[in-house]
């Protein structure tokens, strides 16, 4: 009682601390969602701002520009601002692929809109009125921007306060609304559509000289319906906030099952601890996550390095991508045998492995074939590709030591925490698999600063993270059809078993390509809540799942050492934490 007292008292401080830090966070939001700088030029008449989508009832753009006073003063310009449809962007892009002039592929726009930047030799302004001074005489005259009439006048004189100009600046604001027409009873009926649309500015006048005008400085603010959320991601504040509430659950039903486990046992073994270390990454990333999509719907920029000192967008991704990694290698490990008490050889070590070091040696000789047919002709087939692609000498004894390590790494992954030389090879590879990781998953970040920032992988990082996925399923079901026919002879149970877990964890690791490589079928309007939302749903099906098995399921404690008293008895050290953590 007392502990669930405490249990309760430091969750309870916890979420209060949550709210809070999310409060004071959603409540510095700025106006201005997005800032840049666009550099025009000759060669470069046309930037892309921004992507944004708009529901049904349309949104609204801001644009806010500055530039230096001089400079100018080279030729003539066009500045405009463009907004594009969706089937406008994309003929917008074959154009300029083909060739064409910048008037004739902007003629394809059904929304341009001139900028009008002050004079560049005016001096002061005010509402409708421009000031300059006359170069023989020295005295100001007045311009009036309509009629274009001008009359001598001093700034100090205007009737309204007039502004001095250091920079040219000038404001824009813009209705983005699809509307379609459509007959009912013989009357034409208009109705909006929700839409994406591309945000371009534009001056083609400088493609007809030699023209490097100042770089153009601008705020840029999107709203839908007047909310910053795009009406790409509208929903998906609402998937993460249920899917939190899931895996918050399964967690903490998990964790009571952790406890049980440890009361009856006085210890818990590693593979539970890995896989509640990675539903808690996946929680904490959903809830990032959560934070990160609320606070971008208040002030268009959430929370990210640009923009604030709480990262959450950044963290949520490097915990997603954390626990997939782990689900990943605990899906190899118990495929190839960890934790299985009838399997003395270890499933792929026994079988792949052995063949590669099998040159006549004793080693190959304790190893079971591996029966079924066309199993052994299979691995046989395998191996002999992995020799002559790696070039590997089978009666070499260091080739043999090195397979045999790594064979050890992956039927006991946890004594890679241990002390020793033997342990090298099964941590180099870990921490070359979690380096690449890593490192793409910092790649991609530099493609998701770009307009909205949830993550569609769309980009090469991305392709390459959904390719190594593919690659992991091909040595994922490598290991297990290896430890399949090993299995098969020895121990039908745990045959079926691995049977079960390759069907579930192949289709789980092919899933996340899957979702990728199907995504540029999807509109755009739903290609980001497709993948991100496909992700979340995926991971946490496999967590849930994976915690089911080890944890409830009975027909794998029977074949398990993780809740049995006598099948996992030594533990990963002597005193403390580790005297409490079981091992195979």
């Amino acid at each position: 009682m007392r502990n669930r007292r405490r249990a309760l008292t430091i969750s309870r401080a916890v979420g209060g601390l949550i709210i809070f830090a999310f409060a004071s966070l959603a409540s510095s939001a700025h106006a201005i969602s997005q800032t840049g700088s666009a550099t025009l030029d000759s060669e470069r008449t046309e930037v892309l701002l921004s992507k944004f989508s708009v529901s049904k009832k349309g949104g609204t753009l801001r644009l806010k520009l500055n530039t230096a006073k001089a400079g100018w003063e080279r030729g003539s310009h066009s500045l405009e601002l463009l907004a594009l449809r969706e089937d406008e962007y994309f003929e917008w892009k074959a154009m300029i692929k083909k060739g064409s002039l910048c008037r004739d592929r902007n003629a394809k726009c059904s929304q341009r809109h001139e900028i009008a930047l002050p004079h560049p030799m005016a001096t002061h302004v005010a509402k409708g009125y421009e000031f300059f001074i006359d170069p023989e005489s020295g005295d100001s005259y007045r311009m009036d921007l309509m009629s274009g009439n001008t009359t001598w006048m001093h700034p100090s004189a205007h009737h309204e306060q007039a502004q001095a100009i250091h920079h040219r600046e000038t404001a824009l604001d813009v209705t983005l609304k699809d509307v379609r027409t459509t007959t009912m009873r013989q009357r034409q009926v208009e109705y909006g559509v929700a839409s994406n649309w591309f945000i371009v500015l534009s001056d083609c006048a400088l493609e007809f000289y030699q023209a490097h005008p100042p770089t153009l400085h601008y705020d840029l603010e999107l709203l839908n319906n007047e909310k910053h959320l795009p009406e790409e991601l509208r929903g998906l504040g609402t998937i993460y906030a249920f899917s939190t509430i899931g895996m918050s659950a399964t967690f903490l039903a998990f964790g009571v099952l952790t406890f049980q486990q440890y009361e009856r046992t006085k210890s818990v073994h590693a593979l539970v601890l890995i896989l509640l270390l990675a539903h808690g990454a996946q929680v904490a990333s959903l809830m990032f996550e959560l934070m990160h999509i609320t606070v971008f719907s208040l002030n268009g920029k959430g929370l990210r390095w640009r923009y604030s000192w709480f990262a959450a967008d950044f963290m949520s991704e490097m915990l997603q991508g954390a626990s997939e990694f782990i689900v990943e290698f605990v899906l190899l490990f118990l495929v190839c045998g960890w934790t299985t008490l009838s399997m003395t050889v270890g499933g792929l070590g026994g079988s792949l492995f052995a063949s590669l070091e099998s040159g006549g040696g004793a080693a190959a000789s304790r190893h079971p074939p591996s029966g079924a047919g066309g199993r052994q002709s299979t691995s046989l087939v395998l191996s002999s590709v992995l020799k002559s692609f790696f070039k590997v000498n089978a009666d070499d004894p260091a080739v043999k030591y090195r397979v045999e390590l790594v064979a050890g790494a992956l039927r006991s992954p946890v004594n890679m925490l241990k002390r020793g030389a033997e342990t090298t090879i099964g941590v180099v590879i870990l921490v070359f698999f979690a380096l690449v990781h890593v490192v793409l998953e910092l790649m991609s970040r530099r493609y998701n600063e770009n307009f909205e920032v949830f993550h569609d992988h769309d980009h090469w990082p991305g392709y390459a993270l959904a390719l190594m996925r593919v690659a992991f399923a091909m040595l994922f079901i490598v290991a297990g059809g290896s430890t399949y026919a090993t299995a098969k002879n020895q121990d039908p149970a745990l045959a079926s078993f691995i049977r079960n877990l390759l069907a579930v964890g192949i289709v789980w690791l092919l899933a996340f390509p899957f979702v990728i490589f199907t995504a540029s079928g999807v509109s755009l309007l739903w290609r980001v809540r497709y993948v991100a939302g496909g992700c979340a749903f995926l991971q946490c099906t496999a967590l849930s799942a994976l915690g089911l098995l080890v944890l409830v399921d009975e027909s794998f404690k029977k074949l398990s050492s993780v809740a049995s008293d006598s099948g996992a008895k030594s533990t990963l050290g002597r005193r403390g934490f580790r005297a409490k953590v079981a091992i195979d």
